[in-house]
């Protein structure tokens, strides 16, 4: 399973994937860097749904739902 990162740009959404940790990381960061986005959720691999706020801590490098950091 791939992550994911479900974002809007205006009315556009978009659910991209990403097969590598560093480039799901990499475009968390770039989504949070960019006022026109809105974060929605991201998917890990294993099924879990993350929220805005525990992305951000992923993008941070610290895990608020208790496992290692994946930055």
């Amino acid at each position: 399973m791939d992550w994911t990162i479900q974002s809007k740009d205006g009315s556009i959404s978009e659910i991209p994937h990403y097969t590598t940790e560093d480039d799901f990381l990499a475009a968390l960061r770039n989504l949070f860097g960019d006022p026109k986005k809105q974060f929605i959720n991201a998917t890990l691999p294993d099924g879990r749904v993350l929220d805005e706020a525990t992305a951000k801590g992923f993008t941070i490098g610290v895990s608020p739902i208790g496992q290692t950091p994946l930055g």
